[in-house]
């Protein structure tokens, strides 16, 4: 909106050219402030973004110092008028610039820029929660550091789990199966066999969640694992049963070859219960 070219009084702008144009975007100045050692003035978001992508050169024209002072250029630019860029045939004076694309425009659809900014409220609020809902998961991190022993016992391995987070090695959950580099997430593991599982399945097993598609039976040392369908034949290493086309529920081992159907993993749990 700042863009000389929409200035409708050229012969005025001409006389004051050189007093109100950033050198950086070369458009009329907005906020300006001056460079205490050159004297060159620029609009503060400009300098700002100069800042970010040139740590070192504080000023564009290289100088030294580091302070620059607000310019109040008010009696220049008040005689400035910009044509509307929505061709609403209004001359707008400068410092009415914003409340112009703001609210008084009648060329803007205001219902069509509501849904757009709504829209973009409704993002940015999820993001909110979302990491939101990360903060906590770190905050309950940090509250079982604090006061958690090292061992843990998990309905899905039948030894007794330690603290394993400084082991010098990269590692998988057997729960969820996120793979993790060594000594960079808290884990507890066997060490006996092969099992580990990462500190957020562990935190989702004491709220008392049990994940339906995963069970531990007595009839073998590792996690089985849901599976429904492989377009392979089966048998169930525990009733012999043979299953065709593996159209039918089980469980099984990923790390070697041992099936359960869903018939003997039903009847293992019912037994446990009684």
């Amino acid at each position: 909106m700042n863009n000389p070219d929409l200035i409708i009084n050229q012969e005025e702008f001409k006389s004051i050219k050189s007093n109100v144009i950033c050198p950086i975007c070369n458009g009329i100045l907005l906020s300006p402030v001056q460079c205490s050692g050159c004297k060159n003035i620029f609009c503060s978001p400009c300098l700002e973004n100069w800042n970010i992508n040139h740590e070192d050169n504080y000023c564009p024209f290289f100088c030294t110092t580091k302070e620059f002072n607000s310019v109040d250029l008010g009696d220049i630019l008040l005689t400035l008028k910009f044509k509307c860029i929505n061709n609403c045939l209004e001359a707008i004076p400068y410092f009415d610039l914003e409340d112009h694309y703001k609210s008084k425009c009648p060329k803007i659809d205001y219902k069509e820029k509501y849904l757009s900014l709504n829209s973009k409220y409704n993002n940015l609020l999820q993001k909110y929660n979302e990491l939101k809902s990360e903060l906590i998961v770190i905050k309950n991190i940090k509250n079982f550091n604090a006061k958690s022993n090292n061992i843990f016992i998990s309905a899905y391995h039948p030894h007794i789990l330690y603290d394993r987070t400084q082991v010098d090695e990269d590692w998988a959950c057997d729960i969820c199966g996120s793979t993790y580099d060594k000594k960079k997430e808290i884990r507890f593991g066997c060490s006996d066999c092969d099992f580990d599982i990462c500190i957020k399945c562990k935190m989702v097993e004491e709220s008392g969640y049990k994940y339906n598609n995963l069970f531990y039976s007595k009839k073998h040392n590792h996690l089985l694992k849901e599976f429904t369908f492989e377009g392979n034949d089966w048998i169930c290493d525990n009733c012999n049963v043979l299953y065709l086309f593996g159209k039918e529920k089980r469980f099984r081992c990923v790390k070697c070859d041992f099936d359960l159907c869903n018939q003997c993993k039903m009847k293992e749990e019912n037994d446990m219960d009684n």
